[in-house]
Order: C-alpha cells, then structure tokens, then sequence
C-alpha cells in the first residue's frame, strides 16, 4: 500500500492555557520522510499537548508553525490535514462491522463503492484480518481491536499517521507481541508517524528516533541507544531503564570519586561538576567471596527477585549505598551472600552542576 512520504517541520511550538498552565514550552522538531517518532515521557510532560498540535485538534500559541512537506497546516482543521490518527481506547464504533469501521473514512469522502472495496481487502489482508470483516468490535481480540483501529487510520491514506498511546489499553503479554508487530507493519506502510507512548520500552522497539519530554520541553532527541548510552541529564538517564545513584566524594588529596564497599573510584576530571554519579545496573558486576563486610569492595545481597530472562538484586554496602544489581538469571547468589563489587569506570556517568 504505497504512501507518499512526508517531512514534518515543528517550529517556536508551544501552548499556554488560560489559567497560566503551561502545557508546552517552545518546540522545535524536524521529522524526516517516512520517520517513525516516538514523543517518550511522563504523565503531563506535554507529548500529548504536542501531539492535539500536530492533529489540529488544539490550538497552538502564537508564532507557532507546523508543515507537512511545504505546506503550512497550522492553521488549518484536522479534517483538512490529511492525517490519519489512533487513539487510546481505537474509537470504533460498536454497532458497525468491522469492514464498515474501516471504510468509514472512505464512504464520508465519497471514494465510490468498487475502489472502497479494492482498498478494504488489501487492508484486511495488510493487518491480517481478512475473514472476520463481518464481525463486530465486541467480537474481537483487544489485539485486533488495535488492528482495526490501525486501518481505518491508513485507509484514507493519509500523509501522517498519528498514535496516541495505541497500546496502552492491553495486558502486559499482548503489548509485547503487538509492540513487534506495529514496528514492522509501520516500516511496511512506510508512512511519517508519531507515536506518544510513556512506556519507555514500547518507544525502543518502535520508533526510528526518540524524543524524551519533561515538563513540556523536549529534552534529549536521538536514536534509543544514544539516549540510553549517552543520556544529556540525570532525568534521561533514569527514565530511560534503571539507574543507581552514588554521591560524589572528595578524597584529601581533592580527588573526585564514589567509594563502594571500601574500594575507590577515581571519576574523570573533565565529566562536569554534578553531585551524583549514575550507574546502569547491568554495568556492576557482582562475586561470591567467603568473608565478613571489613574486606575492600564488598557488600551484601538484601534483596533478589527471578525475572524470567534475568536475576535483579539489591546489594547494600558498608557505606549504607543500597545498589540495583542485574545478573543472568543462572546467577547463584543469594539474600545475605556477602558479594565483591565491581564497577568499570567507564560506566560511570556525571553531569554538569545541578
């Protein structure tokens, strides 16, 4: 189902409501043709507000423009866009089947019978639901619910595709599968999309690029692995996967470091001037030693929990820093084993002032 690919340009973005609220500082986005953004965030960081931006379905702060390709929408109602949208709870419509659901956008622009028909088979077998198009919504899985919802966005062929949270609505175990399986049907449909999702691994398996949000601004924009290996701030760091925290020290002789167990870290002289230093909990190795907590390095396991693909501990230290540990999960170790701590130091991530 070929589209024509489209750019998308956000410039001076930003929303102010009438009671002062500020729902989106200034933004500014570029999206390439045929890109699959994610807008990654908290509750009430403003992905959402930016997205009703986008859709025309709210009304920006002077001086804001948004283009699609070369021409200026931001101004003009969502009807007039071109976009196709999925929303939360997918918005069908219970008494209709689901070829009519479908359709719908198509029958209200007056798109005649034959071409309708043309284009819901290769909807259907797009989404893989050819066979249930008599069937009603309350008739269907939750996963083919968000099919359906799917279509109906792309059946008009739109020039951007907009999901706001699209999975939120499913279990645990279906997200996951359905997650991999809208990853690849968007690249197929090869179409500019944005995605809002607060689910931090749903925004890694889906989109080309991220744009973490907080407090209405966009604060990190880049692939999933450069926001996860190189986060710009101590808020990126965290939300994207876990994060330890470690005050930084100075020894006497003015050096900078965390100290873990006994043993010293020395932190670079040129990784900014933060407080705190952050350690991913993949990146602390962990040894059963036999002997009491005075030795260098050591610490003890409080906590241990089986995961399925992994083992996460909770080590304690004889400094009080309580540590988030991620092993295999053939790890051996068990609560009160005394453990030797092991950190790369290039692992070690310091921001600037706070």
């Amino acid at each position: 189902m070929p589209t024509k690919q489209t750019a998308i340009s956000i410039q001076n973005c930003s929303k102010t409501y009438p009671d002062g609220t500020i729902g989106l500082r200034s933004t500014q986005l570029e999206i390439s043709p045929g890109e699959i953004l994610a807008l990654l965030g908290p509750s009430g960081c403003g992905k959402t507000t930016l997205l009703r931006m986008i859709a025309g379905l709210e009304i920006p702060n002077p001086g804001t423009r948004i283009y699609f390709g070369p021409d200026e929408v931001t101004n003009l109602p969502p009807e007039k866009r071109q976009i196709g949208m999925v929303f939360q709870h997918y918005a069908l419509f219970p008494h209709m089947d689901l070829a009519a659901n479908i359709t719908y956008g198509l029958r209200i622009r007056g798109i005649s019978h034959a071409a309708i028909q043309a284009r819901l088979a290769e909807l259907l077998e797009l989404v893989r639901l050819s066979g249930l198009e008599h069937k009603r919504p309350g008739e269907i899985s939750g996963g083919q619910r968000q099919r359906v919802a799917l279509a109906r966005a792309i059946a008009i062929r739109p020039r951007v595709l907009l999901l706001d949270e699209p999975l939120t609505a499913l279990d645990a175990k279906l997200k996951e599968s359905l997650r991999d399986e809208l990853a690849e049907l968007l690249r197929r449909l090869n179409i500019t999309a944005i995605h809002v999702t607060h689910d931090q691994q749903e925004a890694m398996a889906i989109a080309d690029r991220l744009a973490v949000m907080n407090q209405g601004e966009v604060v990190q924009l880049g692939t999933a692995e450069e926001l996860y290996r190189s986060p710009a701030n101590p808020f990126v760091a965290s939300f994207l996967g876990q994060m330890n925290s470690v005050r930084l020290i100075k020894n006497p002789d003015g050096r900078r470091g965390i100290r873990l167990g006994g043993a010293w870290l020395d932190i670079a002289a040129d990784a900014g001037s933060g407080r705190e230093v952050l350690i991913r909990p993949e990146d602390i190795d962990l040894y059963a030693v036999d002997g009491d907590l005075t030795e260098r390095g050591l610490g003890r396991v409080v906590h241990r929990a089986f995961l399925g693909d992994r083992i996460q501990l909770r080590v304690i230290t004889p400094e009080g820093i309580e540590l988030k540990v991620q092993r295999a999960r053939d790890c051996p170790l068990r609560v009160d084993d005394p453990v030797q701590i092991e950190v790369n130091p290039t692992a070690l991530k310091t921001f600037g002032g706070e």
